[in-house]
Order: C-alpha cells, then sequence, then structure tokens
C-alpha cells in the first residue's frame, strides 16, 4: 500500500475514535427557590419551595420533585417544613424536615427523618426528635446521623435498632461523612475558630485528624478526604477566603486557595469564587469575577486549569454524577437546573486525556501524511 494510502486509512481510523462532545441542558428553569439536589443514575430528586403557601413556621413550605424521562414531576404533593439533608439510597429518598410539635414554636429544634419512595412518593417518618441541625449520610449497611448536642447514632434503613455509636458533652458536631466499611468522619466545633475533624473506624476510638480549623464545612471522601475551611485574609485589606485541603494518609495538602464571592470580599480587587466541588483528581468551581460566572475545573496535581461553562446566573450548588455536572442556578429571584457534559469521567479514562492523545495523532499522521506525499513525489 502506498504511503499516502495508509495516511488516509489511518485519518479515517481516527475519524472513528468517538470523543464526547460537550453540552449543557436546561432541565428545570424558572423555578420557585431550589436548595438541594441529588441524582440516581439520570434520575434528578431535589427540593422546590411553594411559595403559593405558607407555612405557620417563618419557613415556607417545600415539596420534592423528580426530573426523569417524563419530564419534570412532583414525587408527592404533600408539603414539608424546612427540609434538608436530601440523600438517595436503592428505591428510597432519605432527608430531615422540621418536627411537627415544632410547627408555630420557634424555639424548638428538633428534626424528624423521612423516607419516601422515588416512584410513589409514600413515605414514612423513620426517626423522631433529633436535635438539629442534624447530619445524614445512608451506606449499604445503614443510616448514620449526627446531631448537633454532640451525638452520632446509626440506624436500620427502615429506622430500626438504633446503636449511639459517640457522644460528647454537648460539642455541636457541624458536618457528617461515612465510607462503606463504616468508618466516620465528623467536625466538631470545639468553639468559635477553633474546629476539628475526626475520624472513628469500626469498634475503635475516635481520633483527630485535623485541628485548630477555621471554620471547615463540606467533607468528602473521594481518593482520600477532603475539606473546605473558610478563613479571613488581612493581605491588601480584610477578605473572607476558602482553602480546600486532601487529607491521605496522615498528611494533609492544600489543593486550592480561593478568595470567596461575598460582599467582604467583592470589594478588594482580583477574581473571586465559589461553590466549589471535589471530583477525583479535579477541583471544580464558579469564577463570579464577571458578570453571570464560569464553571472552572482545575486538576489538583498538575493545577491545570480548564473553563467548562460559561453562565447567565448565579451558581448555588454544584453535584457531580457519572459523566454530568448538576448546577442549581439563581437568576434573580427564579431559579433553574442545568445539567453540563463532564470534561473528564471519573474514575474512568480522562476525556480531556482522550482529546489530547487523538490530536496528538493527527498530527502525527497529518505529519506523516504529508512526509509520505512529498517522498511520493520525489520517484
Amino acid at each position: 500500500m502506498k504511503p499516502t494510502n495508509i495516511a488516509i486509512v489511518l485519518l479515517v481510523l481516527l475519524m472513528g475514535i468517538s470523543i464526547p462532545v460537550s453540552y449543557a441542558e436546561i432541565i428545570h428553569d424558572n423555578a420557585s427557590k431550589i436548595n438541594n439536589l441529588v441524582v440516581d443514575r439520570e434520575d434528578v430528586y431535589f427540593f422546590e419551595i411553594d411559595n403559593s403557601k405558607q407555612s405557620s413556621t417563618w419557613m415556607p413550605d417545600t415539596n420534592v420533585y423528580a426530573h426523569d424521562d417524563s419530564g419534570v414531576r412532583l414525587v408527592s404533593d404533600i408539603h414539608f417544613i424546612f427540609p434538608m439533608e436530601l440523600t438517595e439510597h436503592g428505591n428510597y429518598l432519605y432527608f430531615s424536615k422540621l418536627e411537627d410539635s415544632c410547627i408555630g414554636n420557634v424555639i424548638c429544634d428538633y428534626q424528624d427523618v423521612v423516607r419516601m419512595s422515588k416512584t410513589d412518593g409514600s413515605f414514612d417518618v423513620i426517626i423522631d426528635h433529633l436535635k438539629s441541625a442534624i447530619r445524614l449520610s445512608v451506606e449499604n449497611n445503614g443510616i448514620y446521623i449526627s446531631e448537633s448536642n454532640g451525638n452520632i447514632w446509626k440506624f436500620n434503613h427502615d429506622g430500626t435498632s438504633p446503636q449511639l455509636l459517640y457522644e460528647t458533652n454537648n460539642i455541636i458536631i457541624m458536618d457528617i461523612m461515612t465510607e462503606k466499611d463504616g468508618t466516620i468522619y465528623w467536625i466538631e466545633e470545639i468553639e468559635d475558630q477553633n474546629n476539628s475533624i475526626l475520624k472513628m473506624e469500626p469498634n475503635s476510638d475516635p481520633v483527630t485528624i485535623a485541628s485548630e480549623l477555621e471554620i471547615p464545612y463540606d467533607l468528602k471522601d473521594d481518593y482520600g478526604q477532603f475539606w473546605n475551611e473558610i478563613y479571613t485574609d488581612m493581605n491588601k485589606g480584610l477578605s473572607e477566603r476558602t482553602k480546600i485541603t486532601q487529607h491521605t494518609d496522615s498528611v494533609d495538602t492544600v489543593v486550592g486557595d480561593f478568595k470567596n464571592t461575598n460582599p467582604l470580599s467583592h470589594k478588594q480587587a482580583g477574581n473571586h469564587y465559589g461553590p466549589y466541588l471535589i471530583v477525583g483528581d479535579y477541583l471544580l468551581f464558579s469564577n463570579n469575577t464577571d458578570n453571570g460566572s464560569a464553571i472552572q475545573m482545575q486538576n489538583t496535581i498538575t493545577e491545570q486549569s480548564y473553563d467548562i461553562q460559561t453562565v447567565d446566573y448565579k451558581v448555588e450548588f454544584m453535584r457531580a454524577e457519572g459523566d454530568y455536572l448538576y448546577v442549581i442556578g439563581a437568576h434573580q429571584d427564579r431559579f433553574l437546573i442545568e445539567k453540563i457534559t463532564l470534561p473528564v469521567s471519573v474514575p474512568e479514562f480522562s476525556v480531556l486525556t482522550i482529546t489530547v492523545l487523538a490530536t496528538g495523532m493527527f498530527l502525527a499522521i497529518a505529519g506523516f501524511g504529508r512526509f509520505a506525499i512529498m517522498n511520493s513525489s520525489y520517484r
């Protein structure tokens, strides 16, 4: 076969390589306030406030919605007061709500845990009278719950068989994260600007893995433990920043440090960001410096940054699932949910890497073809 024909064949083969095309789709628009969402495969479940009905508390009533192949639908037509901690496992959604006895009582701060069917919206209160604000994590072996009074519990998925795993002397627990083997991580508020992160393996005593933190939040477990920490910076004027730390094998590594988007920091020169999300080896964040926002991605190892999407709304919340990033955005007083293709599939092979390899192959083949044509012309 002639060199020119070889080059053509290789180019045709290369064109057959499937490289995902980035796209974005608004799956819910012109909505009332949306404050949380979870994803099961490509079905999205979220809370949306019903502005047409005001409860007897200081919080408006909230519905549970889903977006699936049929579009947006109500999972249940029942309203819930102050629902939080939305998560999913198997055929059910789990979340907390204000305890009924607290309705109309502004000093009452107890919550219940609800288990709701994803298909027909039927639900039960499976755990009640927990000291708010609780944190909720669901694993295959049960439900883990922390109370603000310092207790950590484990329950069966139906709310039975409570086990008190840990208790403090009313030290506030601000966040909780669990692993499949039953290892628990949590944040304790020792005092203002002095917080600790603890770890407890099954049948072991807790150990402190980080201390003297200012305002840590958002514990994650993805190739190591991650948390965000808000702190103030006095350089070049007072500003508020967020530091993202990775804890692996007893070593803490700062993988990101950004000036937040808030009135305090906004007055200072330079870029400002937030919210933030860890996905494998990548940090996703919203750059809010210009009008609208630009969702960006940074490799935590190489520190190389990529633009994912420019949006014309304020990014309120992000969650990654599979090949997609789901974003809650706010535009004036209306909310939306946008589904955006991720440039990487974690933990699968990186689409960016595929693109780089394909580009390199294309250039190499093009060069080979040019060389072959030139070489054949001298014969």
